[in-house]
């Protein structure tokens, strides 16, 4: 079960996203999906793409460290 942030940014990915393909994303792009209401940040974000990377939800083939902060 996903938290609603969490199922927020994996709506965001896969509404732009074309079905079975990769898509590169930056930092600021995700981020734009919440509100500042919503409180998310670099930190935030990197910890729920590792949820979805490790629930196999997304699929990431590259990762910059630096990108995500």
């Amino acid at each position: 079960m996903l938290d609603s942030r969490t199922d927020r940014l994996l709506k965001f990915i896969h509404g732009n996203s074309a079905e079975g393909s990769f898509r590169i994303f930056g930092t600021d792009e995700l981020l734009q999906a919440f509100s500042a209401k919503q409180g998310v940040d670099g930190e935030g974000l990197a910890m729920m793409l590792d949820f979805l990377c490790e629930g196999r939800y997304i699929a990431v083939k590259y990762r910059d460290s630096a990108s995500v902060a």
